[in-house]
C-alpha cells in the first residue's frame, strides 16, 4: 500500500494521502494530541529563470526558492518579498 485514496475535487481529480502521513496522524491521535502539520502560505517562485537570478545576483550554485509575496506584511513576520530560501531546518532545497 502506498497511501489512502482521499476524495475528489472537480474534474475527477483524486488525491492519495501517503502512508507516512497516515502514520503520523495515528501516532498523534493515539497519544491524545492534536495533529497539526506545518504549512507555508507564502507565494514562492523557483530560481529557474536566468533573469530572476541576475536580478537577485545569484549564480547557478545557489539552489532554493524566492518569496514572491509573503503571507503577512507585518514587520514581525520572518519572510519578506525577495528573500531566498535555501534550506528549511537541516534540509537543503534541491
Amino acid at each position: 500500500m502506498i497511501g489512502l485514496a482521499f476524495g475528489t475535487v472537480g474534474n475527477n481529480i483524486g488525491y492519495i494521502v501517503p502512508n507516512e502521513e497516515i502514520a503520523l496522524f495515528l501516532q498523534a491521535v493515539d497519544g491524545g494530541h492534536q495533529y497539526d502539520k506545518p504549512a507555508m502560505y507564502d507565494e514562492l517562485q523557483t530560481l529557474e529563470n536566468p533573469a530572476l537570478r541576475q536580478y537577485l545576483a545569484l549564480d547557478k550554485s545557489v539552489h532554493g526558492i524566492v518569496v514572491h509575496r509573503a503571507f503577512r506584511t507585518e514587520a514581525s513576520y520572518p519572510l519578506k518579498e525577495w528573500d531566498v530560501i535555501t534550506a528549511i531546518g537541516d534540509h537543503p532545497d534541491r
